[in-house]
């Protein structure tokens, strides 16, 4: 038997398995919950399907940041139908936390303004994760997006109103890397 030590952390991401929420602003997107099952064996991941716009397809919310600080950003990922990539975003002021991941090649591939991680998990689930540090006191908007390619060029594309993508665990936190996943409803939570 293992121990798990780890320093306390807070999810600032709400609603962080229910994408469909209202805290959710959803653009070029269509989202199912309870869509599939998700890496810990329940039926909860969110299915964001993209519509047939020339738009970005995605889902993001608002949260508070502060300048200077390093942010990290993570989810669960899985190609749903068709062979759309992921992007994981955090605004800034001027600096605007950018990182696409390749879920065909299991890699991060473009990274802007901060570093990513990608890990796979069963079942074709990747844990994915972006940090940086953020210029901006105030409101921040958290993307997660599905993306034609795997550079800021793709992020904007005509759907074809069925590629789809998996979404499970999503989580804002201050640190350098991914904690352990925090769930949340309407409030964020914080692992003492």
């Amino acid at each position: 038997f293992g121990y798990l030590s780890e320093g306390a952390g807070t999810n600032l991401c709400l609603y962080s398995e229910d994408a469909s929420n209202a805290v959710y602003t959803q653009s070029g997107v269509a989202v199912n919950t309870n869509a599939a099952i998700a890496p810990d064996g329940r039926t909860v991941a969110s299915e964001l399907v993209e519509d047939t716009g020339s738009a970005q397809h995605r889902v993001f919310l608002s949260l508070p940041t502060v300048s200077g600080t390093t942010y990290t950003t993570s989810a669960w990922v899985k190609r749903g139908a068709g062979t759309r990539n992921v992007q994981l975003g955090l605004s800034g002021a001027t600096s605007f936390v950018r990182i696409y991941f390749d879920l065909g090649l299991a890699t991060v591939a473009t990274e802007t303004n901060g570093t990513g991680t990608i890990e796979a998990f069963s079942d074709g689930w990747y844990k994915i994760s972006g940090t940086g540090t953020s210029d901006l006191t105030g409101t921040s908007s958290a993307f997660f997006a599905n993306t034609d390619g795997t550079t800021i060029s793709s992020e904007t594309y005509t759907g074809d109103g069925t590629s789809s993508v998996y979404w499970h665990g999503r989580q804002v936190e201050a640190g350098a890397f991914p904690s352990s996943y925090i769930a949340t409803a309407a409030a964020a939570v914080t692992r003492n």
